[in-house]
């Protein structure tokens, strides 16, 4: 597996642990979800009802999309993808941090950080010749010596104590997750907050026990659970990462040929409506918003002809591939993906009814559920080289 994803792939594994062993004995699927879980009704017996897919009516594209635009040959794709793959060692390092997170820890004062300390620490990063700001982060954590994470960063902590400011440049590894952050050099200012030594938990089947997987008694048992969690999140993000490279080939090569007046006359009047709306949030006229927001009427107007123009050309791709393929969204999977959603955003939105929740998200859901299954048809055929 790169190690660059390793990180990445620790956090949602342990996400996925933790669903697991602490929601009832239920095991998530494999997007995180746990599907026997769902929110119930005010006063009712049993789980709300949902209405299924929908979207909008002036979003049909009920015609001949040939006329429209044109797609390049998409029967056998060649995507260049990085696959990531589960090995021993990265099954190991899940492990080990389960064991480290139910171990005992000892805050260290008298000396400075060296190999085996964890090290707590707040970061910003900016560019030497610029002075811009890339990267920032609080109460970070870095086990020094480990390697899996920013290969090469802890080494400028060795030494240091905490509350001191220690200052050195960077460089990001090049096959950092972020294209825009790899290979880049970085001027870091870094205050260490804590360090730590970590007496991890002994691995036996007690500790097994202890963490109340259903169906997982032993270290046996749970080396081949962390394994099935972390395939599984592996296998999630290869197929989005498959989905990606086919979308990138097709918004490259596709031609709008004339735009659809029914459609770009819809997301025109979104663009409307929301500079209403937040005009009014802000007490101010439209006309003022627009000036504080895009400088001028002219920039807020090729702000609306490039979202409506992007827009656009991602309904196109997705009509046009799930007529070919004729695939539609699976109203099983939208049900999952909207109690999902509702269980874990829907207070973020200052929503408590699933029914409202569906109302305002279900056509976004409805229409990224279509293009991923359509993207899915045309990646069956691609030839995928890592």
């Amino acid at each position: 597996m790169k190690r660059f994803l390793l990180a990445a792939l620790i956090i949602l594994t342990a996400l996925a642990l933790c669903l697991s062993s602490c929601e009832s004995g239920e095991k998530p699927g494999k997007d995180g979800a746990d599907s026997s879980s769902v929110p119930e009704s005010s006063g009712s017996d049993g789980p709300e009802k949902i209405s299924g897919p929908t979207f909008p009516p002036e979003l049909s594209y009920d015609y001949d999309l040939t006329e429209y635009i044109s797609l390049p040959e998409h029967s056998q794709l060649k995507l260049n993808v990085n696959i990531l793959t589960v090995s021993d060692a990265d099954v190991d390092e899940v492990i080990a941090d389960a064991l480290a997170r139910a171990g005992s820890s000892e805050d260290i004062t008298g000396r400075g950080a060296r190999e085996g300390d964890t090290v707590t620490y707040d970061a910003v990063g900016v560019r030497p010749d610029t002075g811009k700001e890339i990267d920032r982060g609080t109460g970070r954590s870095i086990l020094i010596g480990s390697g899996s994470y920013l290969a090469g960063f802890a080494d400028h902590l060795v030494g240091h104590t905490v509350g001191e400011t220690v200052k050195f440049r960077y460089t990001y590894p090049e096959d950092h997750y972020s294209a825009e952050l790899a290979g880049t050099e970085a001027e870091f200012t870094v205050v260490i907050k804590g360090i730590k030594v970590i007496t991890p938990a002994a691995l036996d089947d007690e500790f097994v026990r202890s963490l109340g997987i259903d169906g997982v008694s032993d270290v046996a048992g749970y080396r081949e659970h962390v394994r099935s969690v972390m395939q599984n999140n592996a296998d999630a993000e290869n197929e989005q990462k498959i989905r990606d490279a086919v979308y990138a080939v097709l918004d490259e090569g596709s031609t709008v040929l004339k735009r659809p007046e029914k459609e770009w006359n819809y997301y025109a009047g979104v663009c409307s409506k929301d500079a209403d709306n937040r005009a009014g949030i802000n007490g101010v006229s439209r006309e003022a918003y627009i000036d504080q927001t895009y400088g001028s009427q002219e920039a807020y107007q090729k702000h609306v002809e490039d979202y409506c123009a992007e827009k656009i050309k991602k309904d196109l791709i997705t009509y046009s591939l799930a007529r070919e393929y004729g695939v539609t969204v699976d109203p099983a999977e939208y049900e999952r993906e909207l109690r999902y959603g509702y269980e874990h955003f829907a207070s973020a939105y200052g929503v408590n009814d699933l029914a409202q929740f569906e109302e305002i998200f279900s056509a976004d859901l409805s229409s990224g559920l279509l293009l991923a299954s359509a993207l899915n048809a045309a990646a069956k055929n691609a030839i995928i080289s890592d």
